[in-house]
């Protein structure tokens, strides 16, 4: 005989919210419209001051609990408030930016019930700016009738799982232990790293909930995810794919600064996991150099062929600036001018080809080939966009 759903358990659904006024209701009432109806809503206020409070108390549910903080500690610290809190057989997450399917729970405990596992998950679509959905995890990438026997060696190298997307038993809680309140960023990803060292965690393959990205959720931050990735990495060395974690911070720009290679972040990096790291990063670093280059070539012989067409300029009136000019003027390709940054660098021509300010071009976007060193091409391009220049290329040398 089918259990009912006061059989089957109550629910304890931990919401942590700040200043999300504009949110928070439709978050809620999200949950406490599922179609499994034993539920607790815990909303955890951490210390809001935009009037979440009152949009949350005319909320007429006996089933939703408000909690307010005296002030603002971070959002895992409220969702461990909540955990403490819950009195359910069963733990689920929402965030107050985000909507829950209506059938979200009844699919994901019925799982539990049928296959006997402690935790399960749900694909999310991933909303940006109310229309761009990107569904997570892809299934392209991760087909999903082998996801759940792949999950393990999938979260080796990356996570998958959104924590409004769990619903697991107490026992986890109790086993696996709480949000690491120490992470600003990636806190998802750490729990269900101890999670799946304990436990098996199924998978329904039905997206069940929209996760909507605001302009003020914590912003793309390099010194915050690095902070947070060597955290994960500290607590986890043993589990995590260190090849593909370094890679990670190779793509992200994590290990290079504008003298090359960051000695200080490759020196904490090799007091973590030894000198492997050196070796590893090396070898991505020869890797992106080399795609690099192969990638600038490939624009500049497309830039190339209208340089006789359109006159251009070479930015950059140092060594590099000159030895382009040479290449240069041996295919007939004359520039207009060197040109340089700063005023103070104007020396009147070189080679016969003047040298002038970037400032004195009138032109609406000119042609111009970025020829410097490796470490100042950044630089150089910030420059141009900030003029608005963005018909450039780095010349290939």
């Amino acid at each position: 005989m089918k259990k009912t759903n006061f059989e089957k358990g109550l629910i304890s659904v931990i919401i942590p919210t700040y200043n999300r006024r504009n949110t928070i209701v439709r978050a809620v009432e999200s949950v406490l419209k599922q179609t499994y109806s034993n539920i607790e809503v815990i909303v955890v206020d951490d210390g809001s001051k935009d009037g979440t409070d009152h949009v949350v108390k005319d909320i007429k549910d006996e089933r939703l609990k408000y909690v307010e903080l005296d002030h603002n500690r971070g959002a895992n610290y409220a969702r461990n408030v909540g955990m403490k809190l819950a009195s359910g057989k069963y733990i689920a997450f929402q965030d107050s930016d985000d909507v829950w399917l209506g059938e979200k729970l009844e699919y994901q405990i019925d799982y539990i019930e049928r296959t006997g596992l402690k935790a399960v998950f749900c694909p999310y679509y991933s909303i940006i700016d109310n229309h761009e959905k990107e569904l997570v995890p892809s299934k392209k990438k991760y087909p999903y009738d082998s996801l759940e026997d792949n999950l393990s060696s999938i979260l080796k190298k990356t996570n998958v799982i959104g924590t409004q997307t769990i619903l697991m038993d107490r026992c986890v809680m109790e086993d696996v232990g709480l949000f690491d309140e120490e992470l600003s960023k990636f806190q998802d990803y750490e729990f269900v790293i101890r999670l799946s060292q304990k436990y098996k965690i199924g998978f329904v393959g039905t997206p069940l909930v929209d996760i909507y990205l605001q302009p003020d959720s914590i912003t793309k931050n390099t010194d915050l995810e690095w902070d947070a990735y060597v955290r994960i990495l500290r607590k986890h060395k043993d589990y995590l794919d260190i090849e593909r974690f370094l890679n990670l911070f190779c793509g992200k720009g994590f290990l290079f600064d504008e003298k090359g290679i960051n000695n200080e972040r490759m020196n904490l990096l090799s007091e973590i996991i030894g000198e492997r790291a050196n070796e590893i990063v090396l070898d991505c670093f020869a890797k992106e150099l080399f795609q690099y280059r192969e990638s600038e070539k490939y624009r500049y012989k497309n830039f190339e062929k209208e340089l006789h067409s359109k006159g251009f300029y070479i930015y950059g009136a140092g060594k590099k600036g000159r030895e382009a000019r040479r290449n240069l003027k041996k295919q007939g390709l004359i520039p207009k001018s060197f040109v340089v940054s700063n005023q103070m660098e104007i020396y009147g021509d070189i080679e016969g080809i003047p040298v002038n300010s970037i400032d004195s071009i009138l032109e609406d976007n000119p042609r111009i080939i970025i020829a410097v060193t490796w470490e100042l091409r950044d630089v150089f391009i910030e420059n141009l966009l900030k003029k608005g220049f963005t018909d450039y290329c780095i010349y290939p040398f």
